[in-house]
């Protein structure tokens, strides 16, 4: 890349340099037109003489450089051809420098020029390419001599990276070129034949900045160059008021053309430039627009004789006009700086100016063939920058009249096949049968004084002979005469004339040197040579051939020299000038090539032969070898490519592309290596492509034996389910009894046998050798269980259907495979969900248990239903079997005794166990007290049963209840305030007498172990048939008496009774007092015949019900039992 950016920078100075010769070449007139015509001839007269610029003139130009031969022949890879952009100039200052030791009316002339070129590629690395300058030229205004250059160069080049362009600042350059004298590349006044040359002494000066090259040193160099104006006529540019424009062509040193210029006088400038430089690029451009600034003010200058001998007075004449009218009192300078004669002048009413000045000795910078010397007049009005100028001739020898038939300024058109063209001295003076020609003769007047009228004789080549009108000229016009002639068909080969007189009767006598008057100008008529090319059809690439012109045919006789234009790869052309006519040549590059011949014979006509060769590519020649001729299966063998040639490559850096046809090379497919390793056995190829820079390809191969090779790297996995299993550190696997074990064995082998592999298994090689599997396959899987515990072994043997058996890492063909087997604990999984229960109510308990398929039948479950017990005397209390299932349905009457938990625990037959607490709630039931009466019809004074035997709680609780009665709650009995809560009586029933007729409200409270409720009964107690109280108060003894007379007769009465009854005794069951109170029957006919009713009410029953009974009046109307029997009589009451 460093070095493409170097040539770009390169580049750049070439590209300055042509700039700055076309710059030089940058004078401007106003082409004036007189023709007239007559018979066969016309004439004309006209002086080029050198233009003023004003500031802002402009001139625009598309152009290009040639630069691809020239970075060929550099060495450079590349496929430009060309830059192409722009050129802009224009006139941005008009001031006084100092040139040559003297005070300077100059020009500054700015021009901006842009060139590149995109999809270019510079040794390898493709982007685009743009060059920007800035030019500044510093031109002297009396002769447009140019002083000095500078200019700045900015090179870019955007280079391609994948889908970008990465912009490379290549550089930024300052130049600067002085010339000593100052470069004259015109010499006012123009004239056709002119010549002139001049040595010079060159200084440059670099500058800037750059990442790639280093910025040159400072030079300085003498040289020379010389110009001619070849011809007159059209430029092959169109552009208006420039169709006679000046052909001026540049030598270098050495003589050879260096460029040429179209100098346009109606443009103030070139029209077309074209410079081959030294170096070998051609630089072009071509004139798209002129905008000159607005010259209202106009500055002319006529000079008294502008040819005047040296050393001499003369006068000028400056006028002023502003849009046509004459302008007075214009202040200016008048310069004439050759002779550094300078002074303020001003016009007069007339916008005239009159002086005199003295034309001097000075010599010209640039010698001239036609005269001693040239030198500017300047007017210069400084505040508008308005410039008039005009050119003085000098010459030795100045007579009055000199006229002048000027042979080296004839110009000659030719039209030939409607192509017309200016001949000149590069293209030749010749002419072929049908050829038409216009011959322009010019006659000057190199006098100091305006010549006669007169004629012009021209002898034309046939014979014929013209006269015409030469007008009067002024000193140094020129009039010019042209006469059209067809080569006759006929025509002679050879040199003809035109030969011409002017005043040819010598009629002008103030004609100081007619040895001038006569010329004659040659033309060679000929005949078109006829190119004939001759050269094979199809070649090989690098194969030498000889193209040849030798069979060309020149009719005239004359010799010629052949130019062989070859194509050559990426469409660029070499052109070859062989002065034998043979050319040797080869490519090497396969492709369609065209070949053409163009011969020029020595009147430098020319014809043209093509061809076109096809040039065969030459494939590619590689050897593969290996570095094994034999290798066991599976191991590395390296292809190599020892030899590998493409002669026509066109990248040297890599010749050809090589592809291995096996994507496992480990070097890669491209390479000239390729190690692999063969999989299968038996014979094994490898094939390579190699592929040239045309795209041609050769393949090769190489076979090598491959032999077979036992199995290898045997591994097992053993799986539970999908979870693989580790080893641990002793190599021993893991598991649980009765867990279905996946154990996968696998190995690795060739390609051919790894499918074929034989797997032997023994899964219980210990305690049961008879159990094996056998299978065929890259892999084997086998599923086993064990159902014992302790270290058990399995076995695998892999052998391939060779029959070699594989070695395990511990150097056996047997793999042994240890496994552990551990029980697995029996386990507590689900328990039913229990709500809390009262006391005597069922429980059920349901609990699942889980343990491995060996162990789950055997399982022995138990319930410990008091865990605060040892009931099994084992010494512990939790692990008691009172109860031997996992399903218990369990009952616990008494609530204070329910423990807080039982357990229940599982055991398999390894004693391993599981074990779970169990939270038992059984909850007291609350009694609900049922009280009631026995007797139907109550009676003051009379017993009275109260019955609780329709209490309801639990079994438990119903034997333990204690009763407490409560007779009368109107009667507060036990004094503490309270009426209602007196213990009166206890038991489950209790026998009562009222001693006062009414109602009474008796209260039944129960208890159990933690719970209490009470009852209400209302007894409703009727009046006893006779006071009986009182009389028994007031009768005492009788009645006692009466009494146990009574007691006694019914004792004897019963007696005798039960001597009587004696079978019927054993028949009857005597009705208890809880059978009275229970006995349903019993009381629903008491019930019947009963018309008091039973209130039963709880504590909480309303205080508001509680209020209304009135206990005091119960309590005073209660009458103990004891008060009227004692208790001996009771007893024996119930006795009986």
């Amino acid at each position: 890349m460093r070095g493409a950016v170097g040539k770009a920078i390169l580049l750049s100075f070439l590209l300055f340099s042509s700039i700055s010769v076309t710059i030089l070449n940058m004078d401007n007139y106003s082409l004036e037109n007189n023709l007239q015509y007559e018979t066969g001839a016309s004439s004309g007269s006209v002086i080029i003489d050198i233009q003023s610029w004003q500031i802002n003139d402009n001139w625009m130009y598309d152009g290009y450089l040639d630069v691809g031969d020239f970075i060929a022949s550099s060495g450079v890879s590349t496929n430009i051809e060309s830059l192409y952009g722009t050129l802009e100039k224009t006139v941005t200052e008009i001031y006084i420098s100092e040139i040559d030791n003297r005070s300077s009316l100059t020009y500054k002339l700015e021009s901006v020029g842009t060139y590149g070129a995109n999809n270019v590629n510079l040794d390898g690395q493709n982007g685009d390419i743009t060059v920007e300058m800035l030019t500044i030229e510093i031109i002297r205004a009396s002769d447009m001599a140019v002083f000095s250059q500078s200019a700045t160069v900015d090179i870019d080049f955007c280079a391609d990276v994948l889908w970008f362009c990465i912009d490379i600042d290549v550089a930024e350059l300052n130049v600067t070129n002085s010339y000593s004298p100052a470069l004259e590349g015109l010499d006012f006044p123009l004239s056709v034949g002119e010549t002139w040359n001049a040595d010079y002494h060159q200084e440059t000066e670099y500058s800037g900045e750059s990442n790639y090259v280093d910025i040159p040193e400072d030079s300085e160099d003498d040289n020379s160059s010389s110009w001619s104006v070849v011809s007159q006529g059209f430029s092959g540019v169109s552009y208006s008021g420039c169709s006679q424009s000046y052909n001026i062509t540049t030598y270098n040193s050495d003589g050879e053309e260096s460029g040429y210029r179209w100098y346009c006088p109606a443009i103030k400038g070139d029209i077309k430039s074209s410079f081959i430089e030294s170096i070998g690029f051609v630089a072009v451009h071509e004139l798209t627009a002129y905008q000159p600034s607005t010259r209202s003010k106009v500055i002319e200058i006529d000079i008294e004789y502008p040819l005047s001998p040296i050393d001499t007075e003369i006068s000028a004449w400056i006028n002023v006009t502003n849009q046509g009218s004459p302008v007075a009192n214009q202040t200016m300078d008048f310069r004439y700086e050759i002779e550094d004669d300078v002074r303020q002048i001003i016009t007069d009413e007339n916008g005239t100016c009159h002086l005199e000045f003295n034309t001097g000795n000075t010599s010209d910078n640039s010698e001239s063939n036609s005269d001693y010397a040239s030198h500017g007049l300047i007017s210069w009005i400084p505040g508008n920058n308005i410039i008039g100028v005009s050119s003085l001739s000098m010459d030795l020898n100045v007579h009055e009249v000199d006229l002048v038939a000027r042979n080296e300024g004839v110009t000659v058109e030719r039209t030939r096949d409607n192509n017309t063209i200016t001949l000149d001295p590069s293209v030749g003076f010749n002419a072929i049968s049908g050829d038409s020609l216009v011959f322009s003769v010019p006659v000057v007047n190199r006098g100091l004084i305006s010549s006669p009228p007169t004629q012009l004789r021209v002898d034309s080549p046939d014979g014929n002979t013209a006269f015409t009108y030469v007008p009067s000229l002024n000193s140094l016009e020129e009039s010019r005469v042209e006469l059209n002639w067809t080569v006759p068909e006929l025509q002679s080969y050879g040199p003809t004339y035109l030969e011409f007189l002017v005043d040819p009767e010598e009629n002008i006598s103030e004609d100081g040197n007619r040895s001038n008057n006569q010329g004659s100008f040659s033309l060679y008529v000929g005949a078109l040579p006829m190119a004939i090319l001759s050269s094979p059809n199809e070649i090989n690439t690098l194969e030498d051939i000889v193209i040849s012109g030798l069979s060309s045919i020149e009719p005239d006789g004359g010799d010629f020299v052949c130019e062989f234009e070859i194509e050559s790869m990426g469409g660029s052309f070499n052109s070859i000038l062989e002065e034998d006519c043979e050319l040797e040549w080869s490519w090497n590059d396969d492709g369609n090539f065209s070949i053409s011949l163009v011969i020029t014979d020595e009147e430098n006509d020319q014809s043209s032969a093509q061809s076109s060769i096809i040039v065969l590519n030459r494939p590619p020649e590689i050897t593969l070898t290996s570095d094994h001729e034999s290798i066991p299966v599976l191991s590395e063998v390296t292809f190599e490519i020892t030899e590998w040639n493409d002669p026509d490559t066109q990248n040297p850096n890599s010749p050809i592309d090589i592809l291995w046809n096996d994507t496992s090379c480990k070097e890669g497919r491209i390479g000239l290596k390729c190690t692999i390793t063969p999989t299968s056995e038996g014979e094994f190829s490898i094939g390579v492509s190699a592929t040239d820079d045309d795209g041609e390809t050769v393949f090769a191969s190489h076979s090598i034996e491959v032999t077979n090779i036992a199995p290898y790297d045997g591994k097992i996995e053993v799986f539970s389910g999908s979870q693989k299993i580790t080893a641990d550190n002793r190599g021993v696997f893991a598991a649980d009894e009765g867990e279905i074990l996946t154990i996968r064995g696998w190995a690795s082998d060739s390609v051919n046998d790894i499918n074929s592999l034989q797997f032997s298994w023994m899964p219980d090689a210990e305690n049961n050798p008879d159990i094996s599997y056998y299978h065929e396959g890259s892999e084997s899987i086998i599923n086993h269980s064990y159902n014992y515990t302790g270290l058990q072994l399995a076995t695998l043997q892999i052998i391939d259907d060779d029959g070699a058996p594989l070695i395990f890492d511990n150097g056996q063909e047997l793999l042994i495979i240890p496994i552990e087997i551990s029980n697995i604990n029996p386990s507590i999984v689900s328990l039913n969900q229990r709500l809390p229960v009262g006391e005597g109510e069922e429980l059920i308990f349901d609990v699942g248990v889980s343990d491995s398929l060996n162990d789950i039948a055997s399982l022995y479950s138990c319930f410990d239903i008091d865990p605060s017990l040892d009931s099994d005397s084992s010494g512990l209390s939790d692990d008691d079997c009172d109860f031997n299932s996992n399903y218990m349905s369990y009952t616990w009457e008494d609530a204070s005794k329910v423990p807080e938990y039982i357990i229940f625990h599982v055991s398999d037959d390894d004693n391993a166990s599981a074990s779970i607490e169990i939270e038992i709630d059984v909850r007291n039931v609350r009694p609900t007290a049922v009280a009631e009466p026995d007797s139907i019809n109550p009676v003051q004074g009379n017993f009275i049963s109260l019955s609780a035997n329709g209490t309801i709680d639990s079994e438990h609780d119903i034997e333990n209840m204690i009763y407490h009665w409560d007779i009368d709650i109107s009667v507060d009995s036990d004094n503490d305030g309270d009426p209602a809560n007196d213990v009166d009586m206890q038991g489950r029933w209790v026998q009562v007498i009222y001693d006062t007729e009414g109602m009474k409200n008796v209260k039944l409270t129960v208890y159990d172990e933690s719970e209490s409720n009470s009852v209400y009964m209302v007894v409703d107690v009727a009046k006893a048939p006779f006071d009986f109280k009182t009389s028994f108060k007031e009768n005492s003894a009788s009645i006692l008496l009466i009494i146990l007379i009574g007691v006694a007769g019914i004792v004897l009465a019963q007696r005798y009774r039960e001597s009587k009854v004696v079978e019927s005794e054993k028949e009857e069951v005597p009705i208890s007092i809880d059978q009275l109170f229970d006995d349903s029957e019993l009381k629903t006919s008491k019930e019947e015949k009963i018309g008091n009713e039973v209130k039963e009410e709880t504590e909480s029953m309303p205080s508001e019900s509680l209020n209304q009974i009135n206990f005091d009046k119960l309590e005073e109307d209660k009458m103990a039992i004891n008060e009227i029997l004692s208790d001996e009589d009771i007893e024996a009451l119930f006795e009986e």
